[in-house]
Formats: structure tokens, sequence, C-alpha cells
């Protein structure tokens, strides 16, 4: 799997500021999950049934993402409770 870029959808960068405010030990977490996957592949991923993205499970939440070439496009990060 080659390296990825991340990018970040507006509302993914939004909850996560808003996380990192609140509880910045969750947001760090998440953000260290997503830079691990993007860079060699390692984490809790799962291609969702019916959707074009994928999810990545950190602890009670839950990064969609998107993979586009060689670009992780994050499209949202949400509790588990209202993730899907």
């Amino acid at each position: 799997m080659p390296p990825y870029s991340v990018n970040f959808s507006r509302k993914a960068e939004k909850t996560l500021t808003r996380l990192a405010s609140g509880n910045p030990d969750a947001a760090r977490r998440i953000a260290k999950a997503v830079r691990a996957y993007a860079e060699d592949g390692r984490g809790d991923v799962k291609k969702l049934e019916g959707r074009p993205d994928f999810r990545l499970r950190v602890g009670d939440y839950r990064i969609m993402f998107e993979l586009e070439e060689n670009v992780m496009i994050v499209l949202s990060v949400s509790h588990r409770s209202s993730a899907y």
C-alpha cells in the first residue's frame, strides 16, 4: 500500500477541532490513527457495504474516509453512537 497524503473535509476538520478543545486525548489518538493508516495501512479499517467509503475505528470514534489515488480524504469524525 503506498503512503497517502491526508485531506480533511471542512466538516471533519471542524469536528476534530471541537473535540480537541473538549477531549484532547481523543483528538490526539484520532490524528495518530489517521496518520498511521495513511503511512502504512495500520488500523482497524473496514470497507462499508453499499457505500464507497471506509471506516477507521479509534476507541468510541469512527472516522469515515475515501481513498482516491494517493489521497486519503477524511469525510467525518463521529462518536460511534451517531456515526452511521
